[in-house]
């Protein structure tokens, strides 16, 4: 892990100094999917908690489905060139976000 965050970061910049192009690193920290609690005052799009697939029950971020719209977002995005995800787990496993768009794909411990 700890040769794989210069790598990467050391390919963004080569890649931003052969094109004019400007180029993103998009990096998440998904707290399994969690999600947070809103600002006061604004609704609640998901709840705080690990729920992701009880239907019958509130649902987090990951099961309300923001995290995978964030994805579609960052998918689109000709810029982005280097995904990361950090607490990837329970909800969000590597397994689920395999399930995410093409840019996410090679996500994996």
């Amino acid at each position: 892990m700890k040769l794989i965050v210069p790598v990467m970061l050391a390919a963004v910049v080569v890649m931003a100094a052969q094109t004019a192009e400007p180029v993103a690193v998009a990096f998440y920290n998904v707290r399994a999917g969690q999600g947070i609690q809103p600002l006061r005052g604004h609704a609640a799009l998901f709840i705080d908690g690990h729920n992701c697939t009880e239907a019958s029950k509130p649902r987090n971020a990951w099961g309300a489905g923001s995290i995978q719209r964030e994805f579609d977002r960052l998918n689109a995005d000709p810029h982005v060139v280097a995904p990361g995800l950090a607490e990837a787990w329970f909800c969000a496993s590597p397994e689920n976000v395999r399930k995410a768009p093409a840019h996410w794909s090679g996500t994996g411990p």
